[in-house]
């Protein structure tokens, strides 16, 4: 089965319409970046999917993120407990729900199965500290380069100052 983008292939990410997201601003904050792709493996069949994957999906709702940024695979249990299903073993799914956070084709959080915490609170948690370790050298890189756009910028207007006397 291929990715999907915006159809839905999973019951259990059907957000729960309770979800109070005002509760949880800070966490949804964190799901703002439109460069977050998340992929999630689960099962309707699944009591743990059952359980917190509604949850997971309002999350997502509420940073406006379903749709193209959020792939569903359907996970399946054969009669010795291994689970099959789309990409399971390119991305190493043994046990559900798993969710995958990924950046520009890297990946920067994972939820697997059971945590002491909700899995957006846990992935948001794991963003956070991801984007404190950044190197220096990508800021270094950065403000280098916002410096030189506005040196740039300010030696134009200065010479167009000066022309003008």
């Amino acid at each position: 089965m291929a990715e999907t983008d915006t159809e839905r292939t999973l019951e259990t990410m059907k957000p729960n319409p309770v979800w109070d997201a005002d509760s949880w601003s800070d966490v949804v904050a964190v799901f703002s970046d439109d460069n977050l792709t998340v992929r999630v493996w689960g099962g309707d069949w699944c009591n743990d999917c059952r359980r917190q994957l509604p949850d997971f999906a309002a999350a997502m709702s509420a940073a406006d993120i379903l749709g193209e940024q959020v792939h569903e695979y359907p996970v399946e249990k054969n009669a010795h407990g291994e689970k099959h299903g789309p990409r399971v073993e390119e991305y190493g799914i043994n046990r559900i729900p798993t969710v995958v956070v990924e950046r520009e084709n890297e990946e920067v959080a994972r939820f697997v199965e059971t945590e002491s915490v909700p899995i957006a609170v846990s992935l948001a948690g794991q963003l956070t500290e991801w984007l404190s370790e950044l190197p220096v050298v990508y800021h270094y890189t950065r403000i280098t380069s916002i410096y030189s756009e506005c040196s740039y910028y300010n030696k134009g207007l200065m010479y167009g100052f000066h022309n003008t006397l």
